[in-house]
């Protein structure tokens, strides 16, 4: 292969090039890791055993994986588009169908990964990627990326107690300190589902402390904006407090106002011929009938 271009990105301990296939010009990622501490290094390589395990059109793929000397590589998928969070810096108002589209299928992602017990732990809009796709009934594929910082747990549903991923993004019971589980993430996804909505996050704070206290003490403001009210209240049952009345992802995917889009990504998803997600998808409505 070769590299094509400037990095597309870099970090304290890694940088991510863009390559290319030299014998079909397939365009792909390079992700280097830095691994000289055992902190970095554990999580590339939780990174690289999470990501290369799972396969789903909602999840960003790794082809392979390696390390040499004190580097970790990993060769992912390349998003020809952008992530979500330069998409929202772009855009102002992002209407209720584009909304959908990317709650719905991030949804998709993480009932895939619940199934295989695993906890993303880091859901936020630079997480997000963006697939344009041309001439397809689906305008825009959503694929869930970054598994650094994720969890596999022995069942779906057990308790976590490490506390890691974005403050922002954070759940109160993460915040707090308490035990988390999939509807952790569920949180998370919720308040980039609120930015969606409203333009701006919940909360305006300064600082760890600052926002924690406010997220753990303050209801969620209600939206003023002229997207759908189904579509806020969604988000609202997202951004519960009480994790007992929280949404879980299951029956987010059961809401009426989903069932069009999901409907939409089936078809689809035959086309492409990804028979997996197209039962994932069947299973889900099946339990709601």
């Amino acid at each position: 292969f070769e590299l094509i271009g400037k990095p597309l990105g870099e970090g304290a301990h890694g940088i991510v090039v863009l390559a290319k296939k030299m014998s079909t010009n397939e365009k792909f990622c390079i992700k280097y890791i830095k691994t000289s501490d055992e902190k970095t290094c554990k999580a590339a390589e939780n990174e690289a055993r999470i990501s290369q395990k799972i396969s789903h059109p909602n999840l960003l793929k790794t082809y392979q994986f390696g390390s040499i000397k004190n580097t970790m590589y990993m060769q992912t998928e390349y998003a020809p588009g952008e992530d979500l969070g330069k998409l929202i810096q772009r855009i102002k108002h992002i209407d209720d169908s584009t909304i959908t589209q990317i709650t719905v299928q991030t949804l998709l992602a993480m009932h895939f990964l619940q199934a295989n017990h695993i906890l993303h732990r880091d859901i936020k809009p630079e997480n997000i990627l963006v697939f344009p796709l041309v001439d397809s009934r689906i305008e825009i594929i959503y694929k869930l990326g970054d598994f650094g910082v994720s969890k596999q747990n022995n069942a779906t549903e057990d308790m976590n107690n490490t506390v890691i991923g974005s403050p922002l993004f954070m759940s109160p019971e993460l915040l707090a300190g308490l035990p988390y589980n999939s509807k952790s993430d569920v949180y998370s996804l919720g308040v980039v589902m609120y930015r969606l909505i409203a333009g701006e996050f919940p909360f305006i704070t300064h600082g760890y402390e600052q926002h924690k206290q406010v997220v753990l003490t303050t209801s969620i403001p209600m939206i003023n904006s002229t997207h759908e009210f189904q579509l806020k209240n969604i988000c609202y049952k997202m951004l519960d407090r009480d994790t007992h009345k929280r949404s879980d992802i299951q029956s987010l995917l059961e809401e009426d106002y989903f069932q069009l889009t999901l409907n939409e990504l089936t078809e689809y998803y035959i086309e492409q011929g990804w028979h997996q997600s197209v039962t994932q998808i069947q299973q889900i409505q099946s339990r709601k009938q």
